[in-house]
């Protein structure tokens, strides 16, 4: 599968308002002699704009057939005979994914006769997340090593000592008893919420980890935000690991193994 990457210029100005939209007047202007009288803009502006999705959204399903996803609306796909063709949308970037290069440049020059485009090549990052393509082993790698490198040194945990678990098994989360000394709660949600974004993308295995940590945001302690620095300490250490995917011609069957430990839920029980 080729996966692309493709950028709409000045794509905000390529919307057009369905709805009457009045502003007030900029400071410094004033055209009427009342200056409390409103304007209405010509063009749509920026921040009339919700998401550079709805803007593209009808032009995109115009060319060609390409039918919005019924379980995501950013994403759009056409399927003809043995072809496929799948673009993503966020804001301003089109993703585009083909199995084939003369689909993917067909796929290519049909936005670009339609919209002012820039061709970025083969995708390499988006969003936090980092994509290496291997076309001649058919495989997909992707990883988030500048993510989370930027989140320890965001967090002041750049020269943490790393460690080879996110938890420590020997250690009993609790909720706050009136004892523990408190911390930021603010500073607390924010690394919590870093750290879920790596559990969405590429990092799987600090999901438990990291939903045990949730249920003390209301109230962390001192224990709790060491908890959540050891998930850092981890991802440190495993800071090259990441998602491959790789191109299989027979069945594979996805196995899970779980846990639950009810009585081991000291908040709970």
């Amino acid at each position: 599968m080729l996966v692309y990457e493709m950028d709409v210029q000045t794509a905000f100005l390529n919307g057009t308002l369905e709805e009457e939209i009045f502003m007030q007047q900029p400071e410094g202007y004033n055209y009427t002699r009342r200056r409390e009288s409103p304007c209405m803009p010509i063009e749509p502006l920026t921040v009339l704009v919700e998401t550079g999705t709805s803007m593209l959204e009808h032009d995109i399903q115009e060319l060609h057939e390409i039918k919005s996803n019924s379980a995501d609306p950013c994403v759009f796909i056409k399927k003809e005979n043995d072809r496929i063709i799948i673009v993503a949308v966020y804001v301003d970037d089109l993703i585009i994914l083909t199995k084939a290069l003369q689909v993917m440049q067909h796929t290519k020059d049909m936005f670009a006769n339609q919209f002012k485009m820039k061709d970025l090549g083969k995708l390499r990052y988006c969003v936090g997340i980092s994509v290496q393509q291997d076309e001649r082993n058919s495989r997909m790698w992707i990883h988030q090593k500048q993510y989370i490198a930027s989140m320890l040194s965001q967090y002041g945990l750049s020269e943490a000592n790393p460690v080879t678990t996110p938890m420590d098994p020997n250690v009993v989360l609790i909720k706050d008893n009136g004892k523990s000394n408190q911390v930021d709660q603010v500073q607390h949600q924010s690394m919590v919420g870093s750290l879920l974004y790596a559990t969405t993308a590429t990092r799987p295995d600090i999901t438990s980890a990291v939903g045990v940590v949730t249920k003390f945001s209301l109230a962390p302690t001192t224990a709790h935000l060491t908890a959540v620095k050891r998930i850092f300490r981890y991802l440190k250490c495993t800071i090259h690991l990441g998602l491959c995917y790789v191109k299989a011609d027979v069945h594979v069957d996805l196995i899970g193994y779980s846990d639950a430990d009810w009585a081991g839920d000291h908040g709970l029980r």
